[in-house]
């Protein structure tokens, strides 16, 4: 064990100069973070071997109905249970979007769309679209917000010019897949999250 102790500042100062509490501290912390540490290596492991244990049984399912795994598109969900349907695993892939210089163009469209429309609910999607086209403190547009949108059954010439800029201007910059799993007492209870996520514990 070293006589030494490095300090925030970088100084090596002597173990008979650092009060009592704080060398307690000091290991205490330093413990706890190397088993996180550990611990979240566990997690990752079991993570890895669960998705891949999920993606063989998939790609048998593919091979017994004749379509070649090699094929599965990596967007598509999973959902797995079990025979008694009290336990569930559900692979899905989340795809993080954004939008180019084009979303300008597809609000302009849209403030052209009010220009041309004096209907009674004008006012009340007009309210809609300023909000979803707010930007944060990053500059950034609600990406829900904008691709809820879509869903308005309207077919003004302009409105349909300006949803159709939005699906030019998005972009998917990643994707993430997540593991989630689920459990309850009998088919007719609701599911319950098996959260892994150790501040929900």
């Amino acid at each position: 064990m070293s006589d030494y102790m490095t300090n925030s500042r970088g100084e090596q100062v002597h173990v008979d100069l650092v009060k009592g509490d704080e060398k307690i501290r000091d290991g205490l912390v330093n413990a706890l973070l190397e088993e996180a540490v550990a611990f979240k290596g566990i997690m990752g492991e079991f993570r890895e071997k669960a998705e891949q244990k999920v993606d063989g049984y998939f790609e048998e399912l593919m091979t017994k109905y004749k379509l070649d795994p090699k094929a599965k598109s990596k967007k598509g969900n999973i959902t797995l249970e079990n025979f008694a349907s009290t336990a569930k695993v559900q692979i899905a892939i989340s795809d993080k979007i954004t939008f180019d210089e084009k979303i300008q163009l597809a609000k302009m469209k849209f403030d052209e769309y009010f220009e041309q429309v004096t209907v009674n609910s004008s006012e009340e999607i007009k309210l809609l679209i300023t909000k979803a086209f707010d930007v944060d403190k990053e500059g950034n547009v609600d990406v829900k917000k904008i691709l809820e949108l879509r869903s308005y059954n309207i077919k003004h010439p302009k409105w349909v010019e300006g949803v159709a800029l939005i699906e030019e201007s998005k972009k998917i910059t990643s994707s993430k897949s997540y593991i989630r799993f689920y459990k309850r007492e009998s088919p007719d209870k609701a599911w319950e999250h098996v959260s892994l996520d150790i501040a929900a514990v």
